[in-house]
């Protein structure tokens, strides 16, 4: 599991930067290491604009699907040895267009998503 200090580094590195240039929010689930004070403090140093989220909600985290896909690949492969896991895991998710496109469906899909949330009153939704 990613600690506090880990997490920073991967927004520092590549989050920071990319929401520099695109004026955007920035969404993230309630783990622990996503949720401490420290990364809360680098977040608003960094002027970071964060979606009040809710714990509960993967029906408008397309990101879940997202590592669902991850790991159905990743159970294909041989990944018996951490290192490999790690690579095959960056290769599939930089370099598998399938995904890619899934990725771009499950994001398109948040309007629609949205609105079945609302339609459902906050509820369970089929997504």
């Amino acid at each position: 599991m990613m600690n506090s200090v880990e997490y920073m580094e991967i927004l520092r590195i590549r989050i920071v930067p990319f929401m520099e240039t695109f004026d955007g929010t920035f969404q993230h689930d309630l783990a622990p290491s996503h949720n401490s004070k420290q990364v809360q403090a680098f977040m608003c140093e960094n002027e970071m604009k964060i979606l009040d989220w809710s714990g509960s909600s993967p029906d408008l985290n397309p990101i879940e699907n997202s590592w669902n896909i991850l790991k159905k690949r990743l159970a294909k492969m041989d990944c018996t040895a951490k290192e490999k896991m790690i690579i095959s895991a960056i290769q599939v998710w930089f370099h598998d267009d399938e995904l890619k496109k899934i990725c771009a469906t499950l994001v398109e899909s948040m309007p629609r998503r949205v609105q079945e949330v609302i339609s459902a009153k906050g509820g369970h939704t089929p997504y």
